[in-house]
């Protein structure tokens, strides 16, 4: 199995290998990168340093989250295309460029970590608990069309 993630402190991924494979004793391979997924130019340097081996991994876990706050009658537009972009944006391109192959291979499974937002809706924290909604909505259409051919799971973190 071939786990394929990322993480803005790279000073955490030794520790990051070390409790992938402690929980999952199949992991053959884990390539983590240090790569800001909820960045665009990141998250094309990330695509791009992919090995051959992980353009098509067995794991794609995805957890890129910025906190926006602001109540709804206080949200730019601006503000809100951000917070979707660093939440849902990056992970939905990453997705277009993988899925696709696993689909094609037929078998592979996304990790996305929503929040307690898609739960508990936090009006001060509007344009973050819309992005976090787009995201989750994204991997429900996600399992629909791929539901044959690909695994998709939507998982919802419950820290507060």
């Amino acid at each position: 199995m071939r786990l394929l993630t990322a993480t803005r402190k790279s000073e955490i991924i030794p520790e990051l290998e070390r409790e992938f494979r402690n929980a999952h004793p199949a992991l053959a391979e884990a390539f983590i990168l240090h790569a800001d997924i909820g960045e665009e130019a990141s998250c094309n340097a990330f695509l791009q340093a992919l090995p051959a081996d992980f353009k098509i991994p067995d794991v794609l876990v995805l957890n890129a989250g910025s906190y926006f706050t602001g109540r709804p009658s206080q949200m730019d537009a601006q503000e809100l295309k951000r917070a979707i972009d660093a939440n849902a944006g990056h992970a939905i391109r990453i997705c277009k460029a993988l899925v696709p192959a696993m689909a094609k291979r037929n078998r592979g499974t996304i990790v996305f970590t929503g929040s307690i937002v898609n739960h508990e809706p936090r009006m001060e924290a509007c344009a973050y608990t819309l992005a976090k909604n787009v995201l989750d909505n994204y991997a429900k259409m996600l399992q629909e069309e791929f539901r044959d051919s690909a695994s998709v799971s939507a998982e919802s973190s419950r820290v507060r």
